[in-house]
């Protein structure tokens, strides 16, 4: 009888929890869209930038990629 309390008490819990994480991801959905840069607002034109800074973007991302695959390769 008393496991069976504690059960339906964790079901609650999760319950409100969900319902807890639902509200606060939407309440963070409306928040980006008051943000969201709109093409407009972005000036027209070409975007001139340096290779140097190109090539270490490019470094970044795949130092990232190959950490992402060691972690998923894991799992």
């Amino acid at each position: 009888m008393k496991s069976d309390l504690k059960k339906v008490a964790a079901a609650g819990l999760a319950v409100v929890r969900y319902l807890e994480a639902e509200n606060e991801m939407r309440g963070k959905t409306e928040q980006a869209e008051l943000f969201r840069v709109t093409e407009e607002s972005v000036p027209a034109g070409p975007v001139s930038g340096s290779l140097w800074a190109a090539s270490g973007r490019l470094s970044v991302m795949q130092i990232r990629n190959l950490m992402q695959y060691r972690v998923f390769q894991r799992v």
